[in-house]
């Protein structure tokens, strides 16, 4: 991915905070690394699935429309 670095200060529970540290260590990366790459394969992750759920229905673009009409209306 890549790009501009920006910087946050993250709040977090001790025992997950102790978790990632062990995960960064045992991975050789920082914890700034670790979560930059977990967030990464995440979005990744939700991007394939997405592109499956919407594969099925792929040969069916009136079913397609109805959903999202129907998830729409559920938002009003």
């Amino acid at each position: 991915m890549g790009g501009s670095v920006s910087r946050r200060q993250l709040t977090l529970d001790e025992d997950i905070l102790a978790l990632a540290e062990t995960l960064a260590l045992r991975k050789g990366v920082s914890v700034e690394k670790l979560v930059a790459d977990l967030v990464e394969q995440a979005g990744e992750s939700s991007r394939r699935i997405n592109d499956n759920v919407m594969g099925l229905f792929s040969d069916d673009p009136g079913l397609i429309d109805q959903i999202t009409e129907d998830a729409l209306s559920l938002r009003d």
